[in-house]
């Protein structure tokens, strides 16, 4: 295939995608011949369009090529950059906001004379790259303005993909200050969307999930007081076999047993408790409240709740006095709409539901040969969750703290739901969980995958569901745990209820980490 034609495949209505240095190129027509251009509405049209094309093939060849020839790389990017920043000086089309973010003609006809530079196509693929890494950089004052301004426009839909701005975590920033702290390792670093600082393009659409995009208000914090972000957890001490009615049904044709939680075997014992916990944790002004999976009735989450409601309305007189910001209810099974799921709610400081998060992958309760009472039903077969997983949205919450997202337990090991946790750089993942171990085996693996992929925070509060643990394993639950990409240590506490700071956690970690790297006397 002609040079001539690679040139100009980017600007053409049928171009799909190339492999440039195979001289490889796609369009939705076989006879196409890369005559008809397509039309760009805005600077992200053209940045997205160019995005999809250039794509990790692309961007793996350029990276051999830099390691290589960085001298020639370096030339062609310091030429581009000089270029650029002429133009947008001349012409006075500074794309910094979005109100004056509409394509140019005259940046076009720009782009046309870049690419005609190259003498080969190891040269196009450069000139492809740069133009991407310079626009990059370019437009992180636009991803500014949409963030601060636009959230409502979180992703921007574009002609040709979909773009979300990177997000900043203000709580890694202060992690990566700290002496103790070291940063992971990712294997997949080779990735084009590494390189990117703006706005990167995700998936249009997935298999299994869909995606919605929101918003949540941390309006009391700020970066310099992050240390004295307070978490409070009420994981509780709850015991499947005797604290629940738990419903079992006659066995599937795959060997497993249906359940479902009914209701508390003792229902004013069981609230009082937890509205005793609920109540101290609120006088100590946390900024967050959690609690676990199989926890919270809607009965009780309306009572809390309320309980929210009426506090916020007290200190009015007195903000400076009351901080919470997010209540994540815990989950129970439920009818909604004629159908059970397990669901929980998301409130705000003022009692106002401001999300709801379904589980969507069911449980798998092992059969144990020493269970007894309610569960004597699953010594032999194993049970299964029995909810409904229609409902497959995954909330993504832009905060001023970082991206956020809420799961129920299992989901959170889901590969799928992983992958789009990577692909949008969610930075603090909350999991209300009902898990013998869930600061071990597949919930670890999954919390390193996160840190090392996207320096993601992991916090989970559980409800261990199983009876008393032995002798050995006193006092060793894990009903709290924390997980921080960059430390070694996991955070985990076996308490009933527990208020502290991120501070007093990364402490916490910090020790556990220096502690492990002391020398090993024989």
């Amino acid at each position: 295939m002609d040079l001539e034609r690679m040139m100009r495949s980017i600007f053409c209505e049928g171009f799909r995608n190339f492999d440039l240095l195979h001289n490889k190129l796609s369009c939705n027509d076989d006879a196409c011949t890369c005559d008809k251009e397509r039309t760009f509405d805005t600077i992200l049209d053209w940045y997205a369009a160019h995005y999809r094309a250039l794509n990790n093939v692309n961007y793996i060849q350029y990276h051999s090529i830099v390691w290589n020839e960085w001298p020639h790389v370096e030339a062609i990017a310091q030429e581009i950059s000089e270029q650029w920043n002429a133009h947008v000086t001349e012409y006075k089309f500074p794309y910094k906001r979005k109100l004056n973010w509409g394509m140019q003609s005259s940046t076009i006809e720009l782009l046309k004379r870049i690419l005609a530079k190259s003498v080969d196509a190891k040269d196009l693929l450069i000139r492809h790259m740069r133009v991407l890494l310079e626009l990059d950089k370019y437009l992180r004052d636009l991803k500014e303005d949409m963030s601060v301004s636009y959230r409502t426009l979180f992703p921007i839909q574009t002609r040709y993909g979909k773009l979300i701005y990177r997000a900043e975590s203000v709580i890694m920033k202060k992690l990566q200050t700290l002496e103790a702290f070291t940063a992971p390792v990712d294997p997949n670093y080779l990735l084009l969307n590494k390189r990117i600082s703006s706005f990167q393009l995700v998936d249009l659409e997935y298999d299994y999930y869909t995606v919605a995009y929101k918003s949540l208000s941390f309006s009391q914090i700020h970066i310099e007081d992050v240390n004295d972000f307070k978490l409070a957890f009420i994981p509780g001490k709850f015991n499947l076999s005797s604290d629940y009615t738990v419903i079992s049904e006659p066995q599937t044709d795959d060997n497993l047993i249906p359940f479902f939680i009914q209701k508390y075997a003792d229902i004013d014992k069981y609230e009082a408790k937890v509205e005793s916990l609920f109540s101290a944790a609120l006088e100590a002004s946390p900024d967050l409240i959690m609690m676990p999976e199989l926890f919270t009735s809607p009965d009780l989450r309306s009572k809390l709740i309320a309980q929210i409601a009426e506090r916020s309305l007290e200190d009015l007189r007195n903000p400076n006095n009351y901080k919470l910001s997010l209540f994540l209810t815990g989950s129970f099974h439920e009818e909604v709409s004629g159908v059970l799921h397990n669901r929980a709610w998301i409130s705000d400081g003022e009692g106002k539901v401001k999300s709801e998060v379904y589980k969507m992958n069911r449980f798998i309760l092992p059969k144990l040969e020493d269970y007894q009472g309610q569960l004597e039903a699953f010594r032999q077969h194993p049970g299964v969750e029995k909810i409904s997983y229609n409902n497959r949205e995954i909330g993504l919450f832009n905060t001023s703290l970082g991206r956020m997202a809420f799961f129920i337990c299992v989901d959170f090991l889901n590969s799928q739901i992983e992958h789009i946790l990577i692909e949008h750089c969610v930075d603090i993942i909350f999991v209300m969980a009902m898990t013998p171990n869930p600061s071990g085996g597949k919930f670890q693996r999954v919390m390193h995958q996160l840190g090392e992929r996207n320096n993601a925070i992991v916090i989970i509060c559980n409800n261990l569901g199983v009876a008393a643990v032995t002798a050995d394993r006193a006092g060793k639950e894990s009903r709290i745990v924390v997980y921080l990409p960059g430390f070694k240590s996991l955070y985990v506490s076996s308490a009933e209820m527990e208020v502290l700071t991120l501070g007093q956690i990364i402490a916490h970690i910090s020790e556990s980490d220096r502690e492990k790297a002391k020398p090993k006397h024989l």
